[in-house]
């Protein structure tokens, strides 16, 4: 009977240990976060155009042709913010916005012709790791820039031109601080172009970014 007391003693101690144990390591997290990124970096201009703005370009016979973005534009930088929504650790949506100085080589028998880009973006990202287990986790998603090509100089009434673009994006998240309600993280933020309106300049981004991620 005492060894039966005894035992039935271990069994008690032994399920209540690891009931507190599991407990511990059962810690609820947000099923949504919002976030906020700061984000910049190098622009290298891809494709062909058939102009800029209201001029078209044509060879010396008044013909109508193309130029490879390499004739037209330079390597330029870009940099903004958005905010946005992490849903069930995954799915990361944000609306932002995005400016790029957009050097040129072309000549316009106007001095100092500086071109402008404003963009609000938005963006459709997929997490492939939890960053609430992991350190780090690789992305992959779409984008979509829409906003105004401006193009002036001094003296000179702006040409503003609406138009929009398409790009996929994709790059990796590392986790360097932790929080009661959120985490921070340094990204590489980075994007293709792969169709534009207007002979809007098209971009591959290579970039980083600072992302804050909190609970409400």
């Amino acid at each position: 009977m005492r060894l039966s007391l005894r035992s039935a003693v271990m069994v008690l101690v032994v399920f209540f240990g690891f009931s507190v144990i599991a407990d511990a390591a059962l810690v609820r997290v947000p099923k949504r976060y919002n976030y906020l990124t700061f984000f910049g970096g190098y622009s290298s201009p891809i494709g062909e155009y058939d102009g800029v703005g209201d001029t078209d370009f044509r060879d010396p016979f008044d013909r109508d042709i193309s130029l490879n973005a390499d004739d037209i534009y330079e390597p330029t930088f870009h940099f903004g913010v958005n905010y946005g929504q992490l849903r069930n650790s995954h799915i990361a949506f944000n609306v932002g916005f995005r400016y790029t100085k957009v050097k040129h080589k072309l000549d316009f028998n106007v001095r100092d012709v500086k071109i402008n880009q404003y963009d609000v973006d938005l963006e459709l990202n997929y997490l492939l790791l939890n960053l609430n287990r992991e350190v780090f986790s690789p992305y992959v998603g779409v984008g979509v820039n829409a906003g105004v090509t401006s193009i002036g100089a001094d003296g000179y009434e702006n040409q503003n031109h609406t138009d929009i673009a398409a790009s996929v994006n994709g790059g990796m998240e590392f986790v360097v601080g932790r929080f009661a309600n959120g985490f921070v993280t340094l990204a590489s933020i980075n994007s293709y172009t792969f169709w534009n309106s207007q002979n809007r300049p098209k971009y591959i981004n290579i970039g980083g970014g600072l992302k804050y991620y909190f609970s409400i």
